[in-house]
């Protein structure tokens, strides 16, 4: 915006030189009508003329000065708008880049923390299954060692009833599937005794 005081300051200014350039003015045709013996009436009215084609021709001079005076003051501060413009428009872009790089930056940090997270939570999974499976084969074997020492226990007590040989048999042929399941639960001079025992029948 124009500067109000620059906008007055030049206006005294200028009303200080037309006045100063009529006053210069009449003097000079006062001394040159004084000088020469005209009628006054034509003597008035080339004074008038003078002064109003003298204030015509002051006022556009005045005007076009004070139109080029405002003009490079409109220039300056516009430029100067434009320049702050700038400034304001570069420092917003600076900081929504630091803005960006700060989200970047705590997003990546965000990441890394939920990956480390997710890596130790797989590997405790991990861990967990192998227990699980380490238990599950414990087990398994537990049940097929109970499993064959209760077929032990059946055979042990039809051995002096003859008439159960088809159930014995069931029994040994159980006991030898158990062993083929678990081999590491039955001793190689346990499996003879049982295979003699079946030939037995």
């Amino acid at each position: 915006m124009l500067n109000k005081t620059k906008m007055k300051s030049m206006g005294f200014v200028e009303i200080f030189l037309i006045l100063f350039f009529i006053i210069l003015v009449t003097i000079i045709l006062y001394f040159i009508g004084s000088s020469l013996a005209i009628n006054a009436f034509l003597y008035n009215g080339l004074i008038m003329g003078i002064i109003i084609l003298t204030i015509i021709v002051a006022s556009i001079a005045v005007f076009q000065f004070i139109k080029i005076k405002y003009t490079r003051i409109i220039k300056a501060e516009v430029k100067e708008d434009l320049d702050n413009y700038k400034i304001k428009l570069l420092n917003k872009t600076l900081e929504n880049n630091n803005k960006i790089v700060y989200f970047e930056t705590n997003y990546s940090k965000q990441l890394k923390k939920i990956m480390k997270d997710y890596s130790a939570k797989v590997k405790e999974i991990e861990d967990v299954k192998k227990e699980l499976n380490i238990k599950l084969v414990e087990i398994y074997k537990k049940v097929t060692e109970l499993e064959l020492q209760t077929c032990i226990i059946k055979v042990e007590n039809l051995k002096g009833n003859a008439g159960n040989v088809k159930e014995r048999k069931n029994l040994y042929n159980k006991i030898i599937e158990l062993s083929d399941r678990c081999p590491e639960i039955c001793t190689m001079e346990f499996l003879t005794s049982i295979n003699i025992n079946m030939k037995e029948l």
